[in-house]
């Protein structure tokens, strides 16, 4: 099926040719996005030791819309972003070739980058039906991104239509109306995922200011779905032209944007911790914030302690983080309103040294441990 490559553009008669500068631009935020994602992944999974199954579909997103992008070179040496008349026979069917190529690696991507974003809401749901919504949503989700993709591969019949130049779009479904479809459907899931969190967050004991900062950092996927209006727009356009190669460089550009300004906002809950350390701002394990401990009988501070410390709670849970304003800091630090905060609290010391290490159990127990480090200095 893809054994055949036209030759370049060497030697041809151009007048104008936008697909290089596109290309760029979508070389540059898939570069940026690649460069969240990783820097999430180290950040979940060797700084806080949380990696989820959010970050796993993270990663299928990246590899996916890797894909997408790689076909862009393609596309573009081929004729992508000129004029119809000015390539031949042979590089017309093959930027038609590419460009649906990579419509069949977006589906998929979009699908694994909104099933990334269910996974951080699932870290922060307390709420049995919270999360009932959440796999819902996510089962349809699924359902969409399957029935659509084994659409989109099986566009025409024969499936070489599709590149076909003399008799494209004959035996094809209506692809218009496919669009529309999708571009519907993909408008909603996005106003549906922005909009989620909202009982998700209201029923969650949480400062205002990390509540603000979760809300607005949720909302930031309506620019995704601005994207994808424009994309709508730019699909439109593409199809009511004969002018094609020329007309779907725009359609290649807002594609890889919506996918990859998507993953960059979909990684930044993740790296508050890391921007913090990096900017040597980070206040729990730095030493930027001490804690002095003395003996019991108050007669001077102890040079080095391990210290074990538990609380128990009655109807309610309240998981202590040792960096209360990274990510994990305020997933770690969710409970439900209206309960008793009633607590039975103590602490133990062990002079051996190292870290310490905490123990919250509520009633009906459920346990949770985190390590933590405590330095302090001595004073005379």
């Amino acid at each position: 099926m893809f054994d055949f490559v036209p030759r370049g553009l060497e030697g041809q008669h151009i007048t104008e040719n936008r697909g290089p500068g596109m290309a760029k631009a979508i070389y540059a935020m898939h570069g940026l996005a690649a460069v969240f994602c990783i820097a999430r992944f180290l950040t979940r999974g060797i700084l806080l030791r949380a990696f989820g199954r959010d970050d796993y579909m993270m990663m299928i997103t990246l590899v996916l819309s890797s894909v997408v992008t790689a076909t862009v070179p393609l596309q573009v040496n081929s004729g992508a972003g000129i004029h119809f008349t000015e390539l031949t026979d042979a590089q017309r069917s093959y930027v038609q070739k590419m460009a649906w190529l990579s419509q069949v690696f977006y589906l998929p991507a979009l699908w694994a980058l909104k099933l990334s974003i269910l996974g951080l809401y699932l870290r922060i749901a307390t709420e049995r039906k919270h999360k009932i919504g959440l796999a819902v949503f996510a089962v349809i989700l699924t359902v969409h991104a399957f029935s659509a993709t084994i659409a989109n591969i099986f566009l025409c019949n024969p499936q070489k239509t599709i590149w076909d130049i003399y008799t494209f779009p004959k035996g094809c479904i209506n692809i218009l109306n496919f669009n529309y479809f999708n571009a519907a459907f993909h408008i909603t899931s996005d106003v549906v995922l922005v909009t989620m969190p909202i009982p998700i967050l209201h029923g969650l004991q949480i400062s205002t200011r990390k509540r603000i900062g979760l809300v607005v950092v949720f909302s930031l996927g309506l620019a995704a779905c601005v994207l994808t209006v424009i994309r709508v727009v730019m699909v439109i356009r593409w199809s009511n032209t004969p002018d094609f190669t020329w007309a779907w460089m725009p359609v290649a550009l807002f594609t890889n944007l919506e996918i990859n300004l998507a993953m960059i906002m979909a990684c930044m809950p993740a790296l508050n911790i890391l921007m913090k350390r990096a900017l040597k701002l980070d206040t729990s394990l730095d030493g930027s914030k001490g804690y002095e401990l003395r003996d019991t009988d108050g007669t001077g501070p102890m040079r080095s302690s391990r210290t074990k410390m538990s609380s128990k709670r009655r109807n309610s849970t309240t998981i202590m983080s040792a960096d209360n304003d990274s990510e994990q800091g305020i997933i770690q630090n969710l409970r439900p309103l209206g309960q008793n905060d009633e607590a039975l609290t103590h602490i133990s010391t062990d002079h051996a040294g190292g870290g310490a290490k905490k123990s919250f159990s509520e009633a009906g127990g459920i346990v949770q441990t985190s390590e933590v480090q405590i330095a302090w200095e001595t004073r005379h």
